[in-house]
């Protein structure tokens, strides 16, 4: 019961946070709002990471899970980024929810069995998503999902259910923290050092940084929330929880950023997290 709990508080974090980087990324742009999140997640898990951690060199397979976790998470957040800023939130959100989909795929190829109705769930849900990218509407008129955005969500999705399977992994011995640790220190190497210091970034209009912190706060908070969904859990059954932030996102969308959806895309919708939550159960 506790893993269910802690993967839906997941699905809610990341689902708010779902929102608030679309904000965010329509502000300040992909990389400066990728590099202020990113320095905001390392402040929020540093202490914490540091009090937690490892005590001495971990094995050589656990820093192997760090590093995919780390470059599959910072990818899958940049070009989560990308996603938002280019397409709807209605219509990324679903997409780049099947990342709990991918995690089912991964555990399945390094050994877990995969039954026959789970399978077809995850093609339900891969349908699902094909149907949802068709654009949406907002009450000023049709708002059309980029290809940019369709591909940046696409590859979000694989990006984190590679990073988040890798992550869970490692903090069976690194602790809950420290995987989101590594690729906070890794994003700071990558994107924000070069984006504050070559580029010169600001803070963009007033009162837009303030949208880029919230965003790194949630999103630390939703990977830990994940982590311990699967520590305490599956690690499917966990991928597949939080992916319900496709739903939370969606609705904030559809209130707050005034979208619309299509009836097919309601009908794609509903596949997902149709096939979702019966993967949770254990259908």
């Amino acid at each position: 019961m506790l893993g269910i709990v802690l993967g839906l508080c997941s699905a809610l974090t990341w689902g708010v946070a779902g929102l608030v980087g679309t904000r965010a990324t329509r502000l300040l742009g992909t990389n400066r709002s990728m590099a202020w999140s990113t320095i905001t997640g390392l402040l929020v898990v540093l202490v914490p990471a540091i009090i937690t951690g490892p005590r001495s060199l971990p094995s050589t397979s656990t820093l192997l899970w760090l590093a995919t976790g780390a470059v599959g998470s910072m990818f899958g957040l940049w070009t989560m980024m990308l996603a938002y800023r280019h397409g709807a939130l209605s219509v990324v959100a679903p997409i780049i929810a099947c990342q709990g989909a991918v995690i089912a795929v991964v555990d399945v190829i390094l050994g877990n069995p995969l039954s026959t109705t789970t399978g077809v769930l995850l093609v339900l849900a891969t349908v699902g998503a094909a149907i949802v990218v068709r654009g949406t509407r907002t009450i000023e008129g049709p708002r059309e999902t980029t290809p940019v955005a369709v591909v940046a969500s696409v590859a979000s999705a694989v990006c984190f259910g590679v990073g988040l399977y890798a992550a869970a992994v490692a903090a069976y011995e690194v602790g809950p923290f420290f995987p989101s640790l590594v690729t906070r220190v890794l994003g700071l190497v990558v994107i924000s050092m070069p984006m504050l210091l070559i580029v010169r970034t600001g803070t963009g209009p007033p009162g837009a940084l303030r949208w880029a912190l919230l965003g790194g706060t949630l999103d630390v908070g939703g990977m830990l929330f994940f982590v311990g969904s699967a520590q305490v859990g599956d690690v499917s059954v966990a991928g597949v929880l939080a992916s319900q932030s496709a739903a939370v996102s969606t609705v904030l969308g559809l209130i707050v950023l005034r979208e619309r959806l299509t009836s097919g895309q309601r009908l794609g919708f509903a596949m997902i997290i149709a096939s979702v939550t019966a993967l949770a159960a254990g259908v």
